[in-house]
C-alpha cells in the first residue's frame, strides 16, 4: 500500500496474541494438581535458564519436562487438538491487528514456544497460513510408556506438585531459601538422574522445542522467506523466552515490543505496551510501517494519557482511522504505550505486571 513502509510483523503467541498459556491448561486439566504441578516445572526452567544460566539450557524447556507426564495422564494428539482448539481464548482486537497487517500487505509470522496443536488453532482464529507459524512440534501418538513408567511418572507429580514452593530472585540473583532450594535438588534428581533412565527420557526428547534461541533462528528462517533484514521486523514478545528475538532484532535496528510482558520481556524490550486490547499492536505496527522505528520510538516517549490527546497524535501521524476508532471505544486510559529507559524500567515492569495478572489470572501471569 502507497505510504508504508517495507516492514514485517513477528510475534510471540501466548500473551501478545491469545491470552492463554496452553503448556499449563493441559496439565491443569489432564494432571490431578496440573496447576502448582506445572508451575513447579516452570519454576525449575526458569532457575535453569535465569539464575544458574546452564550451559546448553534453553528457556521455554518446561514444555519439554512436563511431556512424559502429560503422556502418562493419557493425553493423546485427538485430545490435545480438541481441547486447544476449544480454549483459545484470544486477545481483544487481535483478529483486528492481523486484519490491518494484511491491509497494509505485510507479510506477518506467528513464532511462538506453544504446541505445534495450539499454535495452529490459534492461527485458524488469526487466517494466518499454517506454514507462516513457527511452533513447537509434538506428536504424543508416537511415542510409548509401559504402564510401569506411567505409574512412576504419576508418582513423581505427585511429589513434585507437594515440594515447597520454587520462589526465585527478581532480578535474577542466588539467594533462594532453603525449602526452594530443597525443591530444586528434588528436581535435579527427577530429571537429571530418575526420569534419563526411563523411557520418559524419549518422550522429553521427541520434543522439538521452539524455544529462547529457536525463535531467533525462526526470525532469520521468516526473513530469508521475506528477504527483507532484522531492520524491517516489528517484534512483539511477553516473556523469557522472546529475550533472544528481541535481541537479534534489536541489534539489527528493528523494533521490539513487549505486550504485557514479565520482567524478561520488559527489560529487553524498546517499547512496552499495558493494554486489555492489541490495538496497542496495531498503532506501533501501523507508525513503524509509514514511518520507521524512530517515529514508533518517539510515539512511546510521548504518549499521552488522556485519550483525546492519544487521537490527535495519531491522526497527526496518519495513522489508520479504523485504529483511530478501535482506540475510541476503549475505556479512557486503558492503552498504556511506554518507551523502556533505565529509569522507567521499574514502573513499566510494575504496570506490566498488573495488566498480565488482570487479563491472563494469577497463575499464567507469575509464570515466566
Amino acid at each position: 500500500m502507497k505510504g508504508t513502509r517495507r516492514v514485517q510483523v513477528d510475534s510471540d503467541c501466548e500473551g501478545p496474541l491469545c491470552l492463554n498459556d496452553n503448556a499449563f491448561e493441559l496439565c491443569a486439566r489432564y494432571i490431578p494438581d496440573g496447576e502448582r504441578f506445572f508451575t513447579q516445572v516452570s519454576r525449575y526452567d526458569d532457575y535453569l535458564a535465569d539464575v544458574v544460566r546452564r550451559e546448553g539450557y534453553e528457556a521455554g524447556s518446561t514444555l519439554k519436562l512436563v511431556a512424559p507426564f502429560l503422556k502418562a495422564f493419557g493425553l493423546t494428539n485427538e485430545a490435545m487438538l480438541a481441547f486447544s482448539r476449544d480454549s483459545v481464548d484470544m486477545v481483544a482486537g487481535a483478529g483486528e491487528m492481523f486484519d490491518h497487517v494484511r491491509s497494509l500487505r505485510l507479510p506477518a509470522f506467528v513464532v511462538s514456544t506453544s504446541y505445534q496443536q495450539f499454535a495452529h488453532a490459534v492461527a485458524e482464529r488469526l487466517r494466518l497460513p499454517l506454514d507462516d507459524v513457527y511452533c513447537t512440534p509434538f506428536d504424543l501418538d508416537a511415542v510409548s510408556l509401559s504402564g510401569s513408567e506411567a505409574d512412576d511418572l504419576q508418582a513423581l507429580v505427585r511429589r513434585i506438585a507437594e515440594a515447597p514452593p520454587i520462589e526465585l530472585p527478581e532480578d535474577g540473583g542466588e539467594e533462594i531459601s532453603p525449602p526452594a532450594r530443597e525443591s530444586i535438588v528434588l528436581m535435579e534428581e527427577i530429571f537429571r538422574r530418575r526420569l534419563p533412565a526411563m523411557n520418559a527420557q524419549t518422550v522429553i526428547d521427541s520434543v522439538r522445542l521452539l524455544g529462547a534461541e529457536g525463535k531467533a533462528i525462526a526470525i532469520r528462517s521468516s526473513l530469508e522467506r521475506t528477504g527483507y533484514g532484522p531492520a524491517d521486523v516489528i517484534y512483539v514478545g511477553d516473556s523469557i523466552t522472546d529475550v533472544k528475538a528481541f535481541e537479534l532484532v534489536r541489534s539489527g535496528g528493528g523494533l521490539t515490543v513487549s505486550f504485557n510482558g514479565n520482567r524478561y520481556a520488559v527489560d529487553a524490550a524498546e517499547i512496552a505496551c499495558a493494554a486489555a486490547d492489541a490495538v496497542a499492536g496495531s498503532i506501533l505496527i501501523d507508525v513503524f510501517a509509514r514511518h520507521g522505528r524512530e517515529a514508533a520510538l518517539d510515539l512511546a516517549s510521548r504518549w499521552p494519557e488522556e485519550m483525546s490527546d492519544q487521537i490527535a497524535l495519531l491522526e497527526g501521524l496518519g495513522v489508520s482511522p479504523s485504529i483511530v476508532r478501535r482506540l475510541e471505544s476503549l475505556s479512557p486510559r486503558s492503552i498504556h504505550i511506554e518507551r523502556v529507559t533505565g529509569e522507567s524500567r521499574a514502573a513499566i515492569r510494575a504496570r506490566s505486571a498488573e495488566a498480565r495478572l488482570l487479563l491472563r489470572g494469577q497463575h499464567i501471569a507469575n509464570l515466566g
